[in-house]
């Protein structure tokens, strides 16, 4: 019985070790990744409801990983939105100054560079709005 707990905890410790390894090769208190450039950290919102031909899902959206380098938006799971807007904010007035469809899988899209400053990018999916600050 002893021999058997001390194998459990070397096998347990040593998976730790690994994983404990494997998440400092990819984590960086910084925010930058080297490859893609900044995580832009979007809240969610419900927009007007759709009408959906199928199932209702209960379950919260999955936030995605997006990466901004320049103008460049990095995908990690491959785009799956309906829309990309980009919005001025100028105290409480919104206008949407750029809109586009984004292909479905498309893993980079490149916003035009024409544009300068702070922006709200927004991503829209069904009934949900992926929103967040970003600066260009």
């Amino acid at each position: 019985m002893g021999k058997r707990l001390l194998l459990v905890l070397c096998v347990t410790t040593f998976i730790m070790v690994v994983c404990k390894a494997m998440e400092s090769e990819y984590y960086n208190p910084t925010g930058q990744y080297p490859d893609y450039g900044l995580v832009i950290d979007f809240r969610v919102k419900k927009i007007e409801p759709v009408i959906i031909n199928g199932p209702v899902r209960k379950s919260p959206p999955r936030i995605p990983t997006v990466y901004l380098s320049a103008d460049t938006l990095y995908f990690t799971e491959g785009a799956s939105f309906d829309e990309i807007q980009l919005v001025a904010k100028d105290g409480e007035d919104e206008e949407v100054v750029y809109s586009s469809v984004v292909p479905y899988g498309e893993e980079l899209f490149c916003l035009p560079d024409y544009f300068v400053g702070v922006y709200e990018l927004r991503l829209l999916r069904g009934d949900y709005c992926f929103y967040a600050d970003i600066e260009l």
